[in-house]
């Protein structure tokens, strides 16, 4: 009685011959009604099963007729309250010497909170795989020790590779679906993430789809404990398109910085919120500076330019770094082997959508064989 107390076990006798359901306290509790020594009919039972477990639970009472094996069966029972408890019912045979059934003796679980957070459980689940799905995410597991692995849907898509082919191996992923460029670099993630002291790494690599086409993918794994083992948790999100947005863009870059030091224009940029500033290589050597990592300071650019000069540079005026108009001007530098060359300076205030300046951007290059030119012409 001890043990069926502190497991909450409700107890049962369906006595075929008065169709009347006797019950230990546990069982009413589940109900939520009154006990009753005489207790209740099979009709007035019936009528606390929900009409949808109905059928299986009188389907569970021919099977248990035909058995003598217990028969296990899972149904809603509403409470006097109104609301609905899931229980599971265990029901063995209690027959006659001659074999003639009289009456079910059975125990009874109530499992509603086991029910309801293995539904929450399973409700997240479908939610996440919506989520993965819809944002082309990739989410894998794999064993270090054994190397089994799974996969959710989207990582088959990611890499072009069935479901029915399975979850290939460490190996198969290496030699069949890396880029060949990129598999020896690969090789040793796995091993760079064991030795990790945060148990974190990330990767982007090529893969080449079954269909021929190469797309650039990123993981992000790490290691975890998990069911008294350490298994390495991973997600794969496909960054092709940013990755040829960004070749295109070097592309363009380097196009124009080529142009840019073929026509000897040197670029500039300062961040009005930060203050930093940045040359180009070119921006030194119209000066006859050798390049370095940061700019001259303001005062070192002024020293550099001819003293009946400075009063029209940006570096003169600093309160009209801020202006969102366009600058331009000609001015004279002194390089330090005494010579003096002509530069010209374009720039123009880079602002946000609320036309606040964000930073000015401006190119110099040299003019000096135009201004001597246009002086022997006078």
């Amino acid at each position: 009685k001890l043990a069926v107390e502190l497991a909450d076990i409700a107890i049962w006798r369906h006595d075929l011959r008065s169709d009347r359901m006797h019950y230990n306290d546990r069982a009413f509790a589940v109900l939520g009604i009154e006990p009753r020594p005489d207790g209740l009919s099979i009709d007035e039972v019936r009528g606390y099963i929900h009409p949808d477990d109905l059928p299986e639970v009188i389907a569970s009472a021919q099977r248990a007729l035909a058995s003598d094996r217990p028969t296990d069966m899972q149904a809603r029972y509403r409470r006097s309250d109104g609301s609905w408890r899931h229980v599971l019912t265990r029901r063995v045979v209690q027959r006659a010497p001659d074999g003639t059934p009289l009456a079910f003796l059975g125990v009874a679980l109530d499992l509603t909170e086991q029910v309801e957070r293995q539904r929450e459980a399973s409700e997240l689940a479908l939610r996440l795989e919506m989520a993965t799905s819809a944002a082309g995410v990739g989410i894998w597991t794999r064993d270090p020790q054994t190397e089994a692995g799974e996969w959710n849907r989207e990582m088959f898509a990611l890499n072009g590779r069935s479901p029915e082919a399975g979850v290939p191996t460490r190996r198969q992923w290496i030699e069949e679906i890396m880029h060949p460029d990129d598999r020896q670099r690969m090789s040793t993630v796995r091993e760079e993430l064991l030795e990790s002291p945060k148990g974190m790494v990330e990767h982007e690599y090529r893969i080449v789809r079954p269909d021929g086409e190469v797309r650039w993918l990123v993981n992000r794994a790490r290691l975890l404990p998990w069911g008294g083992r350490t298994l390495i948790f991973g997600v794969t999100l496909d960054i092709t398109e940013r990755r040829l947005a960004e070749q295109a863009r070097r592309s363009t870059d380097q196009r124009a910085a080529l142009a840019a030091r073929s026509a000897g224009i040197g670029t500039w940029e300062m961040d009005f919120e930060t203050g930093a500033e940045r040359w180009d290589e070119q921006m030194f050597r119209l000066r006859g500076l050798d390049p370095r990592r940061d700019p001259p300071s303001r005062e070192e650019r002024l020293a550099l330019v001819h003293p009946a000069d400075r009063d029209r540079t940006l570096d003169a005026r600093p309160l009209s770094a801020g202006e969102r108009r366009p600058l331009r001007y000609e001015f004279r530098v002194l390089l330090p082997d005494g010579s003096m060359r002509w530069l010209a300076s374009r720039s123009i205030a880079v602002t946000d959508e609320q036309g606040r300046p964000l930073r000015r951007i401006g190119v110099n290059w040299d003019v000096t064989d135009a201004k001597e030119a246009e002086a022997a012409r006078a």
